[in-house]
């Protein structure tokens, strides 16, 4: 859960260098080690937003959605 934490923020952090795109919040705002579900959706709010490509490289965390 960590590995995929971290590379979750990593995308998000990405995300806003590479392509000057302000992300206003994203829910939610927080998670933790130990979640009994493995599977993370984050939301992610921001001026078109929808029109950016998310890829995600990190071993063992799979982007299943977006």
């Amino acid at each position: 859960m960590k590995k995929l934490a971290l590379a979750l923020t990593l995308t998000i952090i990405s995300l806003q260098m590479l392509n000057s795109q302000t992300i206003n919040r994203v829910e939610p705002p927080n998670w933790w080690v130990g979640m009994k579900n493995h599977d993370l959706q984050l939301l992610v709010h921001g001026n078109n937003i929808s029109n950016y490509e998310v890829t995600l490289n990190y071993p063992g965390v799979k982007l299943v959605n977006v």
